[in-house]
């Protein structure tokens, strides 16, 4: 059962040189229980593309969709006091900063409770039971006397573990976590990513993960979303898309990944992202790609196979395949 379907969204930002095309008609979805991984170098749209979808956008940006359904909810037409009800209560985040994601005036006690007091309408003791079930459950020892604790007090990985439980307070129908292994040291890495995955197979959640780490995509997700330049350029089940990607841009990054069994040198992908401001037409790829040719400055058809697995190229599937 489809949890969020998204289609053709674009969020657009005002700058002093012009409006900066940020995300550009994309279009997602998601099903109950499933785990998304969205991908793609810094500065793809990545992590602007999921504030777009909960309106957290910043007060230059603007957003447009077709529709952004989430469980019959068109949030396109909801009120910010729905959108407010949503947030924290039906869509959990996990956001990619841990340091920037806790507020440093007030306690780890008082900003877990608060959400849960302002979603389950519950008293003090209920919300302070909940968060120290919750800081257990992420692996925190001594949980009630971390409630008293400022976020400074904690290392990295321990404030990663707490935005995580903040973000389980009401048991989320969707989590989006936003590159959420970020700074934290490897070992820490795979203790937090195995803790999301933990979660959600036991609340049934449906996840998001923003990653530009294709290693985490491997491990987590069902389906992968590669995006570039503010573009979703293929998308399938990620069995599909390693074994066999289509669009050149995810055989660039395929390549970049070390993989000793087939060589020793690392692939490269040349040339750098072309900007975003003022209108693009075309493939957005097309000065970085080894098949470029003058029908990349064209419309750019959208491919699709049998599995599920689509990609926008000017070549047909079997000249696209590495």
């Amino acid at each position: 059962m489809k949890l969020l379907n998204v289609k053709r969204m674009s969020v657009d930002i005002a700058t002093p040189n012009g409006i900066l095309r940020a995300v550009r008609e994309l279009d997602l979805h998601l099903n109950s229980g499933e785990v998304l991984g969205i991908v793609g170098e810094s500065g793809c749209g990545k992590s602007i593309a999921t504030l777009g979808i909960l309106n957290l956008l910043p007060k230059t940006a603007s957003r447009k969709a077709t529709s952004i359904d989430f469980e019959g909810i068109n949030l396109t037409q909801s009120s910010p006091s729905q959108m407010r009800s949503i947030l924290g209560n039906d869509i959990g985040v996990i956001f990619q900063d841990p340091m920037t994601a806790l507020n440093p005036t007030y306690t780890i006690g008082n900003q877990l409770a608060e959400v849960y007091l302002h979603h389950r309408r519950g008293n003090r003791r209920e919300a302070e039971e909940r968060s120290i079930y919750l800081l257990n459950r992420v692996g925190i020892t001594a949980a009630k006397s971390r409630l008293k604790q400022y976020p400074h007090q904690l290392s990295g990985g321990l404030r990663q573990r707490v935005v995580i439980a903040q973000a389980l307070m009401c048991e989320p129908k969707l989590i989006i976590a936003d590159e959420p292994t970020t700074a934290l040291d490897v070992t820490v890495q795979a203790q937090i990513l195995r803790l999301i995955k933990d979660i959600q197979v036991e609340i049934k959640a449906g996840v998001i993960i923003i990653t530009h780490d294709l290693g985490v995509v491997a491990q987590m997700a069902d389906r992968i979303q590669v995006m570039y330049a503010g573009q979703s350029v293929e998308t399938g089940k990620t069995i599909d898309v390693f074994t066999n990607p289509r669009h050149p841009y995810t055989q660039g990054l395929m390549a970049c990944m070390p993989n000793p069994e087939k060589s020793d040198q690392l692939g490269q992908i040349r040339g750098i992202v072309p900007s975003l401001l003022g209108e693009m037409t075309g493939c957005s790829f097309r000065n970085r790609c080894d098949y470029a040719s003058l029908a990349c400055r064209e419309s750019i058809p959208h491919h699709e196979l049998s599995n599920g697995q689509g990609w926008l190229c000017v070549l047909p599937a079997e000249d696209t395949v590495a």
